[in-house]
């Protein structure tokens, strides 16, 4: 299976992107995606490819609602956030978390999936476009709230974010998508 990010059917085997972003310990980011397919989604997996150059340094990864009004994540989507996942040291790996309560989307709908960390420049795998926004100021690992996000800035960064789902009551898809705002 080929590398992606957005919504997918499978956990990604590789990398997306050719290139490398860095970020810092007081912004969240955020990128927004549509949801694949109609009806009642089921996330199983979240995450993305980094690397961090120090150990010790943990992120925390999770699904939010659409504010369509100021293009930006609004609440975050119940039993969606991952926790604190370790990133990985020196080498490029996927790093994830799997779901034990299973958080759950609406086909059809956009979403926003975001990253915060507990540390200075660590690199994600990204290609350029059409990237995510972040929010400054903010504390490790407290989510900004609804209002904070509207202050966001824009990045040119597509970073490697991914979220694995299958539909609620009905076939698992085995289609491999890539869904990229």
């Amino acid at each position: 299976m080929a590398a992606g990010n957005g919504f997918l059917t499978e956990s990604p085997d590789t990398r997306y992107g050719d290139a490398n972003g860095s970020f810092i310990a007081t912004e969240m980011w955020a990128h927004k995606f549509v949801a694949p397919s109609s009806g009642t989604l089921e996330i199983s997996e979240i995450g993305l490819y980094t690397v961090q150059y120090t150990s010790g340094v943990y992120l925390h990864l999770a699904i939010f609602e659409h504010d369509a009004a100021n293009n930006c994540p609004d609440t975050i989507v119940e039993n969606s956030d991952s926790g604190a996942i370790l990133m990985p040291q020196d080498t490029f790996q996927k790093c994830y978390a799997v779901y034990g309560t299973k958080p759950t989307i609406t086909g059809g709908n956009t979403y926003w999936i975001g990253c915060c960390q507990n540390s200075a420049n660590y690199y994600s795998r990204f290609q350029t476009g059409t990237g995510p926004l972040y929010v400054s100021g903010a504390t490790y690992p407290t989510w900004p709230t609804p209002t904070a996000w509207e202050t966001h800035g824009d990045l040119t960064r597509d970073p490697s974010l991914y979220a694995v789902y299958s539909e609620v009551g009905g076939a698992t898809n085995v289609s491999y998508m890539i869904f990229e705002s």
